[in-house]
């Protein structure tokens, strides 16, 4: 039997424990059960009584928690909350988790509307299906902020009235004059220029009368939405052949995960209060290749080298956070901080693949190992395409977080001029989890009015938008995609829809930019921001000490794009989540022709290599809820995960060793024994309680309503 070793053998214990388990079944296992299930999945031949140390140092390591049980035979064991390589969180995973922290009311009331999702996904949605089979896309974004704009202006009649004005109607529009802000401007990317929606007070104040062109912003929408029908069919072995079994499919996935150290000099103990918690970076690409070529590579993955020169490279900063290294960023800074570090660590491996210039992992004598790695047809990332911070004050700081910001954008503008001149080389990805609902508010807003224009009476005139109204598009699209069934061959797919990097921007999304020269635009900014400067005081603007036309940020503003949708590739019970696709290029510059055919072409690349990939089904990351959510991904997302996990070990293994040699070093000159050092795991929940804290005090900018991060 082949000998397993420890940290696979810990991994796979954590594996089983996490899977889904039948209703009615209790929580954990026994160690009989876990040694049962380990003989048969990696065929481990060691004895049970050995299986008994090792769960009891799993637990006492803070890994796994014993939930019950007498005696040996009877004790049971689930995972610990506690963040471990295998137990370690993605840039999504976070998000939600910071979520989940907020008021339990909130959390309550969205899992109720989950219910009340689920409850008419048979009825309600599948003729919503049904009908959206028949809808162009841009008539039914007109329609519906036409008829949003209709009931604004009813409630601004109102509130004009002296007999029917009253608190509520103020809050009211405010409300919806919020929510048509964050639709036009953010969800459909459409600029001041085209429709301009006001600030609300002077809109209430008649200062501002909004007056549409809809003619205009119908040829707007012309350039953002993308598809004939709200809905289609997709059959791929129909509509794209059998092609793909000749491409090359990538997929990354970057974690995080964090641990108290702990300094022992001889017998004395140091206290949790005053440790330093280390944070741990690191990120992995797997390609699956086509069988001739995949003989060449018996590991087809990439990612930083785990030796103790690559995490003193200072190319790899932001592998290894703690809070002493930036003594000049606020508590909330460094928050930030951290999670762009995260997302600049896995650039870094997505640029590499991209450019073609990523090696195979693996020692020298492996056939293939050490050779550049062939550039994807199709790479997918786990997780947004969009850099985490993109915000022009964070990205012209002059500190430690600053540099983490330009290194991100800098990092996408690569990725972005290699796949703007190919129709065929596509940089995409998965988002597991999004507060976005540009597709959520148009069906909600459909079933309850909009579907009147096909059906003489709505859907569902009773249905109930501020319970639906809280739902995101992952979660909507779901239970939408699969009302009408899926099959192997075919899929339920959206329309797509497309957003220009500035409306992705807090500073910049409302902005009037038609024939925008954002190169004009920013030399003007800055050279009032070095007026300013010079009347008032302060540093002169970053862009200001740079060639702006070439600048990564400015490039970004000019040309890039992102273009999201979703496919419905699920149909099991109960259904799990589907991610929302989206992948990076620029469309803006290209006649509408040449947009529409590179849009169509792309997608169709994208759901080739998904279904060509397979799925799995990721149950992890519920820490905080016994409610399980879950959700189904690539299959070369979940591979690259999984990795990641494991490689996790070899990160904290190498830098322990690096601290303790350091310190051997320095106790040597002063005459000093040795200092023993530890890494032990921190709490899930104690680590992102301490993020939230650290955020909630932050007056850093934020996203637009309705947008986050993960977005």
């Amino acid at each position: 039997m082949p000998k397993i070793d420890m940290r696979t053998r810990e991994a796979e214990i954590v594996r089983f424990l996490k899977r889904e388990k039948p209703e009615g079944s209790p929580d954990g296992d026994t160690v009989k059960e876990i040694w049962e299930a380990l003989q048969k999945s990696i065929g481990d031949a060691i004895t049970i009584q050995a299986y008994h140390r090792i769960i009891n140092m799993m637990v006492a390591r803070g890994k796994l928690l014993e939930i019950g049980g007498q005696d040996d035979d009877s004790r049971r064991f689930t995972v610990a909350a506690y963040l471990t390589p295998e137990n370690a969180l993605s840039l999504s995973d976070i998000e939600e988790g910071l979520w989940t922290l907020d008021a339990p009311e909130a959390v309550a009331n969205y899992i109720d509307a989950l219910d009340y999702f689920e409850g008419r996904q048979g009825g309600v949605l599948k003729k919503a299906a049904e009908a959206l089979l028949d809808e162009n896309p841009v008539e039914l974004v007109v329609a519906m902020l036409q008829d949003k704009l209709a009931r604004l202006a009813e409630d601004l009649s109102n509130y004009h009235d002296p007999q029917t004005r009253d608190g509520g109607i103020e809050k009211q529009i405010s409300m919806r004059h919020d929510e048509l802000v964050t639709l036009v401007h953010s969800s459909y990317g459409l600029s001041e220029d085209v429709v301009d929606l006001g600030d609300v007070e002077d809109v209430k104040a008649k200062k501002h009368i909004i007056q549409p062109d809809w003619e205009r912003i119908r040829a707007a929408l012309q350039t953002r939405l993308y598809g004939n029908r709200v809905l289609y069919w997709v059959e791929p072995d129909k509509d794209f052949g059998t092609q793909i079994v000749d491409r090359i499919i990538g997929g990354s996935d970057g974690s995080t995960h964090a641990g108290w150290v702990h300094v022992v000099p001889g017998a004395e103990f140091v206290e949790d209060a005053g440790q330093m918690v280390l944070t741990f970076n690191n990120a992995i690409a797997r390609l699956q290749l086509p069988i001739p070529m995949s003989e060449g590579f018996e590991f087809p993955y990439h990612g930083v080298p785990m030796t103790r020169a690559a995490l003193e490279d200072p190319s790899n900063r932001g592998m290894i956070l703690a809070r002493p290294f930036y003594p000049n960023l606020t508590d909330s800074e460094y928050e930030h901080m951290k999670k762009s570090a995260l997302d600049v660590v896995q650039f870094r491996v997505d640029e590499k693949v991209i450019s073609g210039t990523a090696r195979a992992f693996g020692s020298s004598r492996i056939k293939g190992a050490g050779n550049l790695l062939p550039k994807p047809h199709v790479h997918l990332r786990d997780g947004t395409v969009v850099p985490q911070e993109r915000e022009l004050n964070h990205y012209g700081r002059r500190d430690a977080y600053g540099e983490m910001v330009r290194e991100g954008i800098a990092l996408s503008y690569s990725i972005l001029r290699a796949v703007k001149d190919s129709r065929h080389l596509v940089f995409g990805g998965a988002v597991k989890s999004t507060q976005l609902k540009a597709y959520s508010t148009l069906l909600n807003w459909y079933i309850s009015r909009g579907s009147a224009r096909k059906f003489k009476e709505p859907i569902d005139p009773q249905w109930d938008v501020s319970r639906a109204g809280r739902i995101n598009d992952n979660h909507a699209m779901t239970r939408l995609l699969i009302a009408l069934g899926s099959s192997n061959r075919r899929c339920l797919c959206s329309f797509a829809i497309l957003r220009p990097f500035p409306q992705v921007v807090t500073e910049l999304y409302r902005k009037k930019e038609a024939n925008r020269d954002w190169v004009k635009y920013f030399e003007e900014n800055t050279a009032k921001r070095a007026e300013d400067r010079t009347k008032w005081g302060g540093p002169l603007p970053y862009l200001a000490n740079v060639e702006i036309a070439d600048d990564p940020y400015v490039r970004m503003c000019s040309e890039a794009d992102y273009v999201m949708f979703y496919v419905g590739h699920t149909a099991a019970e109960p259904t799990p989540v589907i991610p929302r696709y989206e992948f990076l290029d620029s469309l803006r510059n290209k006649s509408p022709e040449d947009a529409r055919s590179r849009v169509a072409e792309k997608m169709k690349l994208m759901i080739q290599s998904i279904m060509a990939t397979g799925f799995s089904i990721d149950t992890e990351h519920n820490f905080l809820s016994k409610k399980r959510v879950s959700r189904i991904i690539p299959s070369v997302l979940y591979d690259a995960h999984e990795k990641c996990k494991v490689l996790g070990h070899k990160l904290e293994a190498e830098l322990k060793s690096a601290i303790v040699a350091k310190l051997a070093e320095l106790k040597r000159r002063r005459g000093i024994t040795s200092t023993k050092l530890d890494i032990s795991p921190i709490e899930i929940k104690t680590y992102l309680t301490s993020m939230h804290d650290a955020l909630a005090k932050d007056n850093l900018p934020q996203l637009p309503k309705g947008e986050n991060n993960k977005d």
